[in-house]
């Protein structure tokens, strides 16, 4: 699933961030904060966890709410309608075939007015 993967692709980022900054010693709160090394920054094993869920819930929530409606638009009378289930192709004004509306002006040029 595309959401999954974008999910784990910015998670995975976030975390090699947090873990590099955790590394050369940054810190916004600290700034004389000391370099860790890899063992210590490895013991914090579970707020780098709890990061990586954090991240991972967020982004996959995100991803998933996005989906936007896709459009139709009848070949013969123009009507544009929100895109349902497969079984409405047919418009229920004039009985013409619906097509998805993105791009249909290229497809159609003589459509335009």
């Amino acid at each position: 699933m595309r959401a999954i993967a974008i999910a784990a692709a910015i998670t995975t980022l976030v975390l090699v961030i947090y873990f590099i900054s955790e590394m050369v010693g940054y810190n916004k709160m600290n700034l004389g904060a000391n370099p860790k090394s890899f063992s210590e920054v490895l013991g914090g094993w579970p707020r780098f966890l709890s990061l990586g869920m954090f991240f991972f819930a967020g982004v996959f929530w995100w991803q998933i709410s996005k989906k936007e409606p896709k459009y139709v638009i009848c070949v013969n009378c123009g009507v544009t309608a929100e895109k349902g289930n497969e079984a409405s192709t047919i418009c229920i004004k004039c009985g013409g075939q619906f097509e998805e509306l993105e791009d249909f002006y290229e497809r159609h040029p003589e459509q335009q007015k």
